[in-house]
């Protein structure tokens, strides 16, 4: 005989006392269990494959910096981008808490990129003193 209850997402069985549990009920069970979690995990556009991660590794680079309050601050890296996105941790992306640049075409107020794109310089509300910055470039 089936539960009396049922789960709400997968309709698993959710026995009371009086219920008689069977074979076949944890089966079934173990089936919807089974195809729910396949489906999930097999779904390609909610998960990123190895191949994927390999390549956004391979295109994107991520910085942190806290700002130290002086007139500009410059960073420089080991490795070249062509695109480079700066963002303040817990401000708006208005107010000069953010910036874009392009190596060659230059960069919003505040953040100017070098031309080997090998590093960036930022000043103003992009280096305020103890604000975390996260940096997002784009090789």
């Amino acid at each position: 005989m089936p539960s009396t209850n049922k789960t709400t997402n997968l309709k698993l069985n959710q026995w009371v006392e009086t219920d008689r549990p069977m074979r076949n009920d944890f089966n079934s069970d173990n089936l919807a269990i089974d195809t729910a979690i396949g489906n999930h995990v097999n779904n390609s556009a909610i998960h990123v494959t190895a191949e994927e991660k390999r390549y956004l590794k391979d295109l994107l680079m991520t910085y942190i910096y806290t700002g130290t309050g002086e007139a500009s601050k410059t960073v420089t890296l080991t490795e070249s981008f062509r695109y480079i996105a700066v963002f303040a941790s817990g401000k708006v992306l208005s107010g000069g808490y953010s910036a874009m640049g392009y190596v060659g075409l230059g960069a919003s107020v505040g953040l100017s990129v070098s031309a080997s794109g090998k590093g960036f310089t930022v000043s103003g509300s992009l280096n305020e003193n103890g604000v975390q910055y996260k940096v997002v470039m784009i090789k």
